[in-house]
């Protein structure tokens, strides 16, 4: 990390801050969001979760929700050392702690489960294949570009300010040397998958245009944990903890974190 690159003025949008839910009993849930996410986009269901009686922490991953100049000086290592301080933060309080992950964060969350063995993991949209294909190039490219303007049209921003500033400052651009660390991340996660002995719940969708479908399958045939189940959404892009089919999403993962 190069801290003379952070802008002075850098701040955390308000929507991108770590949340912390209090539960009413002794079991947590973490919730990792995604690669260019930010916790926002994961409490929906963490109020769900709540409700259900789960104490829930949203952490931040490094470099998200700020500016991408903040986000260019972090990578995989940095993302990974927080999933685990924020697991082990939880693990020390409380009795129980199951881990749910949105794509990159369902990387994390393989890698959390092939290590630390938590009693259940859900993975919405893992990251481990990647619709893109253009993306493996990025570890050739990484050491000369950082990044480039998108050039796809896609979904504008709300006049909500947090969407705006984070749309321009991390959704318009095509990230060549954090998608290199995400590869990274992707590689590690297939290694560790016959590892998980986690009871697992995989969500994907098929409207999804980042992450196939059929990831669902690799899932299942690769990890050891005799309790599996997969749901295959419809009409959900990629968020789909936050997206048109979010309640369902929330009743799927609330009701298997209770079995």
């Amino acid at each position: 990390m190069h801290i003379r690159s952070i802008p002075r003025e850098t701040v955390i949008r308000p929507s991108a801050l770590p949340q912390w839910l209090p539960g009413s009993g002794g079991s947590a849930v973490l919730l990792i969001h995604g690669f260019t996410g930010y916790p926002g986009d994961m409490l929906y269901l963490g109020r769900r979760l709540q409700a259900a009686g789960f104490a829930v922490s949203i952490p931040r991953l490094p470099g998200h929700g700020t500016n991408g100049r903040d986000f260019l000086q972090v990578g995989w290592s940095d993302w990974l050392r927080a999933a685990v301080d924020a697991y082990l933060a939880l693990s020390s309080t409380h009795e129980k702690v199951h881990v749910a992950g949105l794509s990159m964060g369902g990387l994390l969350t393989i890698l959390l489960a092939a290590q630390f063995e938590p009693e259940r993991i859900a993975l919405a949209a893992p990251a481990l294949a990647i619709a893109n294909r253009t993306a493996g190039l990025t570890r050739w490219l990484a050491p000369f570009l950082a990044r480039m303007p998108s050039r796809v049209g896609g979904e504008e921003p709300s006049e909500d300010p947090d969407h705006k500033a984070l749309f321009e400052e991390y959704w318009s651009w095509n990230w060549v040397r954090p998608t290199a660390n995400l590869l990274t991340l992707k590689r590690m996660a297939l290694r560790a998958l016959p590892r998980v002995r986690s009871k697992t719940l995989t969500i994907v969708s098929k409207a999804d245009t980042t992450v196939p479908a059929d990831v669902a399958e690799l899932v299942d045939r690769s990890i050891p944990a005799r309790q599996r189940r997969t749901l295959v959404l419809e009409r959900s892009s990629h968020v789909v903890v936050n997206d048109v089919e979010k309640e369902r999403v929330a009743d799927e993962i609330a009701g298997w974190f209770t079995e």
